[in-house]
């Protein structure tokens, strides 16, 4: 007959886990909202805020030698509350993405780990009755484009 802390240690070598995307949206006007992406019904709790169960999916960046893409957030619009905060506003929203692995420990509770974390700037949001879809731009700074000054005689007397 095992004893509890055999069992203990079988169960733990077959741990089971799961990997969803948590994101943080905060926005100037409206304040930070944190869902997770799962099938939990509960919310996951990671860094001390709650996350709670949403529906909504990434197509994650592409990462070159050049730089990183933007990402898309596409997100369950059918109760209407995020269309209205777009629709009332012109300012961008901030996001952190989060990659996550959620375990469960002994107790049976849900402990968080973050993978990744990579900050975005919400922008070009558009909609329909179902979903909203935005562009997560990981750096806006990349698509300034400063025209090409050569210093010469002329522009630079100093040269």
């Amino acid at each position: 007959m095992l004893g509890n802390k055999a069992k203990r240690e079988i169960l733990r070598s077959s741990t089971s886990a799961f990997f969803p995307y948590l994101i943080e949206i905060t926005h100037e006007d409206y304040g930070t909202f944190r869902y997770a992406n799962t099938t939990v019904s509960d919310t996951i709790m990671f860094e001390g805020e709650a996350y709670s169960p949403a529906s909504f999916s990434i197509d994650p960046p592409s990462q070159t030698n050049t730089g990183i893409s933007n990402a898309t957030l596409t997100m369950s619009a059918v109760d209407q509350e995020w269309i209205v905060k777009i629709r009332s506003t012109d300012k961008k929203a901030s996001a952190r993405l989060i990659e996550a692995v959620c375990m469960f420990n002994d107790d049976g509770e849900i402990e968080v780990e973050s993978a990744e974390s990579l900050p975005f700037t919400l922008a070009k949001a558009s909609w329909d009755g179902v979903k909203i879809t935005w562009d997560m731009e990981f750096d806006d700074v990349m698509g300034i484009q400063v025209p090409l000054d050569v210093a010469t005689k002329a522009t630079v007397p100093g040269c």
